[in-house]
């Protein structure tokens, strides 16, 4: 078993791209009298820690040469790598690193252990250096009667641990506009949520990072104070048509109507549901879903009616029509956006009245509908949650 330091004085590293350090082997080797050499590593490949290559399938106490490089790429600075070491007497064999370093060596008992300490420099995060081995075998079959082993990678990474998952609670306030076509005052909502978060060892360029993950839920809550919608025209048209050709059933004369019906009073509206959220700080993302529904209080208007009827004589009378419905509403999240939805499309007039004069009873019942009372909201950005880690 060899142990050694990284000799930075005598070897240029590369900078990688991870701040968690890894070992990959790439290549293949060249077959010999125990078969094909392989080469591979074990340890936590960070600073401060210990790098173990390992090299089987060797003949026993030969000599041999561990080459350590800083490049995967060019070998002396100008010949392209991989390289095919036929024209040197070692067929089937290919050469996949630079040698910047060479540490002889023996094949020991045909399995050979060699250690890497690291030193705790954090100026070493994300450094690459690269190994293959090199040794004699009579018994190989090629004129340079050698073995050549598969390359591997080393990525020095950092020191890093993931913190204790712990419980973390939270709320956010926001304001939800009006639903176009409602015309509703907007709508003041409490988001509050729970979950589990934790500081978490992020990947990222030459040093430590750490971010918070968290995953929770919660419940949006939010109301509204009691507003008014205003009526199409061809709306309460329809409603004073309608009353107009009830009387006149009874009376057989002309009846013309006019009707006071430009708005409806509907008691307030309540936005709930619930939600999940994550955030990633590590992949600097977060993400909000959910939906629900948008609950609206019934109509409690009147509309007033005033008809004209001409028989013989003319008179007038008026009559208040009680109005009732409910507009219905809901809403959602996408793309850590909320709009909330909301329509009316059904008004009932009602009323049971006398009409005067010729002291008929009268029952009115009208359902009047319209398409214009509909909508959404703008799109609400929802912001990071706010949470926090140790």
């Amino acid at each position: 078993m060899k142990t050694a330091s990284l000799a930075l004085a005598s070897l240029t590293l590369t900078a990688g791209l991870l701040a968690q350090g890894n070992y990959l082997r790439f290549g293949k080797g060249c077959a010999g009298s125990r078969g094909v050499p392989i080469l591979a590593a074990t340890g936590e490949h960070k600073i401060g820690a210990t790098t173990t290559v390992q090299v089987a399938n060797l003949l026993p106490s030969q000599p041999a040469m561990l080459f350590i490089g800083a490049s995967d790429k060019l070998w002396f600075g100008k010949i392209p790598l991989p390289f095919d070491l036929a024209a040197v007497g070692m067929t089937g064999c290919t050469q996949y690193i630079s040698t910047e370093i060479a540490v002889a060596t023996t094949t020991g008992p045909g399995f050979v252990t060699y250690k890497f300490v690291v030193p705790l420099r954090r100026e070493l995060a994300g450094l690459i250096m690269f190994h293959q081995y090199y040794a004699l075998d009579p018994g190989a079959k090629r004129p340079s009667r050698s073995v050549v082993s598969n390359a591997g990678k080393l990525t020095v990474g950092v020191a890093c641990k993931d913190g204790k998952v712990i419980k973390d609670s939270n709320k956010l306030s926001l304001t939800i506009p009006p639903i176009t076509g409602i015309n509703n005052p907007p709508i003041d909502a409490v988001i509050n949520f729970t979950g589990t978060v934790q500081q978490k060892c992020c990947s990222g360029p030459f040093v430590p990072t750490k971010g918070c993950v968290f995953n929770g839920a919660g419940d949006i809550a939010g109301t509204t104070p009691d507003f008014t919608i205003k009526v199409p025209p061809e709306m309460s048209k329809a409603v004073s048509d309608a009353a107009c050709a009830e009387v006149r059933k009874y009376t057989l004369g002309i009846v013309r109507c006019t009707i006071a019906m430009d708005s409806m009073r509907v008691k307030g509206a309540r936005l709930g549901g619930k939600l999940g959220v994550s955030v990633d700080e590590c992949r600097k993302k977060f993400n909000w879903s959910g939906g629900g529904a948008l609950t609206f209080g019934s109509i409690e208007s009147k509309a007033t009616v005033r008809f004209t009827v001409k028989i013989l004589f003319s008179f007038n009378f008026s009559v208040d029509l009680d109005l009732s419905g409910r507009p219905t509403g809901a809403w959602a999240i996408a793309n850590n956006k909320l709009v909330a939805s909301g329509k009316l499309t059904q008004v009932r007039a009602a009323k049971t009245f006398t009409i005067p004069v010729i002291n008929q009873k009268c029952t009115f019942d009208y359902t009047a509908t319209t398409n214009k009372l509909q909508g959404s909201t703008d799109p609400v950005d929802l912001p990071k949650p706010p949470i926090g880690c140790n």
